[in-house]
């Protein structure tokens, strides 16, 4: 899977801690008017201790543009053997400030994610959290805890999570720089 990942011309590693790896993805998404486009982006995490892949984008097309790059990742290729197998996949669709989920789109990518991986996908619109919140480390979220009375904790940036103190000052030497931009308002 890393290999795959680190050899995909549009992903583009940020972490590689042996634990977790976690690459950026770009794109393109055209639109109506000829030539024109939007670079699409959004990052991909993945647990080696699970296998558990969590992905993030914007945008429901910046979704779809994701499938479409993750069913080459993980179809079936003559020079690195076998695909990776998909057993289960969840769409959260998820409030960003004033702007709601597009239930049509989200509803699309499902479809699109059935027809692609040929397998079980689900949809549902996260209505109490109004964010899909995971820990910036190891992408632990608040509904993968055992303890119901479990919260991550919210970094002085306000925009990431961590699941422990721990996790945050592993993560600080990436996160640093980002951190101060966001506090600083720039």
């Amino acid at each position: 899977v890393k290999w795959r990942m680190d050899n995909a011309q549009i992903y583009l590693p940020i972490i590689d801690s042996g634990v977790e790896y976690k690459w950026i993805y770009l794109g393109w998404i055209p639109v109506a008017v000829k030539g024109a486009g939007l670079l699409s982006f959004g990052d991909i995490t993945l647990n080696t201790e699970t296998g558990i892949f969590a992905a993030s984008a914007m945008t429901a097309d910046r979704c779809s543009a994701l499938i479409t790059r993750m069913k080459f990742v993980c179809s079936f290729g003559e020079a690195v053997g076998d695909g990776i197998p998909v057993e289960d996949i969840s769409l959260v669709g998820t409030q960003m400030g004033k702007s709601k989920p597009d239930k049509a789109l989200l509803a699309r990518n499902v479809e699109q994610l059935k027809e692609d991986f040929d397998m079980k996908a689900s949809m549902e619109i996260d209505k109490v959290s109004r964010r899909f919140r995971r820990c910036n480390y190891c992408g632990k979220s608040e509904e993968d805890a055992e303890d119901d009375d479990f919260k991550l904790l919210q970094c002085a940036c306000k925009k990431y999570y961590y699941c422990s103190k721990e996790h945050q000052k592993l993560n600080w030497k990436d996160h640093k720089a980002k951190c101060i931009k966001i506090r600083e308002g720039k």
